[in-house]
């Protein structure tokens, strides 16, 4: 009998961790892929990680990172929306974007198909009728795991449900469509693979070597400057945000071109901005977490500067 108890016990031993997952996206442009890690309530999406109790906004060639609670996080991304939106308010009323509660959004089901294996329905999105979005989702059973993940993170962000963005993924109608499910394709990314696989618990630490900071201004102030100083020592690198068509109806002044390219530029700031430093976060916490980080704050930069 002690026998066979010491058998047990070193059985039991020798068994792998609980498994966590392993989902792989390919980017829609480049091919490239791209790896989240889920493990007992945390996750790994790259640019942000959770690590159970903080969130940690990752920028690897800054080699910085910003750590806080989600309701600081909440608190963050509230506060740099307000300071957009003061920005805009000196606007000229005609070029301050429409908050997509202000518009009519409608859907359309396309179909289904298997993606990644999952059974998916395909779901075309439209603004004012004009399409904006192509989504494919999937409530298949295998992905039960990272469905009922993000639903915890969903009610932890649950802060953000005011934040009034131009975006379709921030209109009632997209949320309800994807609650309870998951994006396995849309217009820049498609799933390719989830796998059940030991995640290394190093995965949701903060970044070695990476510099540190607890105010997200701060955070943001330094990425900026980072990003000055490299275009400053780049020119060659930087590209306008906007280029005049090469006609038009009608023939117009130097002078009121330059107005138009100051106006387009101020316009698709304001708008991509918010849009995407803010609300997209928010979306991708609570639907596709890594989705929009990645959107907004490098691209945020990638427009400013």
């Amino acid at each position: 009998m002690k026998h066979l108890f010491l058998i047990t016990i070193a059985a039991l031993i020798s068994l792998p961790a609980s498994a966590g997952w392993v989902v792989t996206y390919k980017d829609a442009e480049s091919g490239e892929r791209n790896l989240e890690y889920y493990d007992k309530g945390k996750a790994n999406f790259g640019e942000v990680i959770y690590t159970g109790k903080h969130i940690l906004v990752v920028d690897a060639d800054a080699k910085a990172y910003w750590k806080g609670t989600p309701n600081q996080y909440c608190d963050a991304l509230l506060g740099q929306m307000k300071k957009m939106e003061a920005q805009m308010a000196s606007m000229p009323a005609q070029y301050r974007p429409v908050p997509i509660s202000k518009k009519k959004v409608t859907r359309k089901e396309i179909g289904k198909q298997k993606i990644a294996g999952f059974n998916a329905t395909g779901y075309d999105f439209y603004v004012d009728g004009n399409q904006e979005e192509r989504i494919w989702i999937s409530s298949d059973s295998g992905l039960a795991d990272i469905i009922n993940f993000n639903k915890s993170m969903s009610k932890k962000m649950e802060c953000l449900d005011n934040m009034d963005s131009m975006s379709v993924e921030s209109s009632s109608l997209y949320k309800k469509t994807v609650e309870g499910a998951v994006v396995v394709k849309e217009s820049y990314r498609q799933l390719v693979s989830v796998e059940k696989k030991n995640v290394p618990a190093s995965h949701f630490d903060a970044p070695a070597g990476y510099k540190s900071f607890s105010d997200y201004d701060q955070f943001m102030n330094y990425l900026m400057n980072r990003s000055r100083s490299s275009s400053r020592s780049n020119p060659k690198q930087s590209s306008p945000s906007y280029q005049a068509p090469t006609s038009r109806s009608q023939p117009e002044t130097s002078s009121a071109k330059e107005d138009n390219v100051v106006v387009k530029d101020a316009k698709d700031i304001a708008s991509d901005t918010v849009d995407e430093a803010h609300q997209e976060t928010k979306d991708g916490i609570q639907d596709e977490i890594s989705k929009d980080v990645k959107k907004g704050v490098k691209g945020m930069l990638d427009k400013l500067f």
